[in-house]
């Protein structure tokens, strides 16, 4: 496990070169590439370079079968179809 002074080391010297172009949506499905480089801890001297892909959908509120009628309110006339 990752010590406090580790993850704050981290924190301080992370720096975003290039920003994705659009923000995560929040209602809909939001999907980007990225690539990070990070010195290894043991050896500043070497570098590691991951890349992956982020895939975040719209979330879903799931509720017990016996509650499945429930019906939520301040959500608009339009939650049940979510």
């Amino acid at each position: 496990m990752y010590s406090e002074d580790s993850i704050q080391y981290a924190l301080e010297t992370t720096e975003v070169l290039h920003e994705p172009d659009r923000r995560i949506d929040t209602f809909g499905t939001t999907s980007f590439q990225f690539h990070l480089i990070s010195e290894l801890m043991d050896d500043v001297s070497q570098v590691r370079v991951r890349s992956g892909q982020i895939h975040a959908e719209r979330p879903t509120i799931l509720k017990p079968e016996p509650y499945s009628d429930l019906e939520f309110e301040g959500f608009g006339d339009q939650a049940h179809a979510f």
